[in-house]
């Protein structure tokens, strides 16, 4: 008679803890529709780089593909920036005025930002000071610092 007690509340425990993922799933998955009610709520007043990178998000949460738009509207571009960014590089001191506005530019607000901005104005004033850096035995490689 103790042993089938037992086995009784073995069972009944065992049963607890399978029903215990379903509901942690269910949790799961209202807190997954909670976010992407908000996200899918505020996409239109959000900036383009906002909306590509809650677009993003959603995709990730769903799989839908028509989250895919978004990004694919900001590789679009991303691609005609990078092409100007490219063809600027061949003005001389154009990377320097760009790193220097960059760094000035860069938020201060959080210790983890100050940090970064003079991280970022000391990689700058590395470059500067050299003149070149070697790329092999022999040969060197010219950096576009500026003046």
């Amino acid at each position: 008679m103790k042993k089938l007690f037992s086995l009784m509340i073995v069972l009944a425990l065992t049963g607890c803890a399978a029903m215990e993922p379903y509901e942690e799933r269910d949790v799961q998955r209202d807190a997954g529709l909670a976010i992407q009610e908000v996200y899918e709520r505020a996409l239109p007043t959000l900036s383009e780089n906002k909306q590509r990178h809650f677009a993003q998000r959603l995709y990730r949460l769903t799989g839908e593909q028509r989250w895919r738009a978004l990004n694919y509207v900001y590789s679009e571009r991303l691609l005609a920036r990078l092409e100007k960014d490219i063809v600027g590089l061949a003005e001389p001191g154009t990377a320097a005025r760009s790193r220097a506005i960059i760094v000035a530019d860069y938020s201060q607000l959080t210790t983890k930002q100050r940090a970064r901005r003079a991280m970022l104005g000391e990689w700058g004033d590395r470059l500067r000071s050299r003149a070149a850096v070697p790329t092999g035995p022999g040969r060197v490689s010219r950096l576009a610092t500026g003046p």
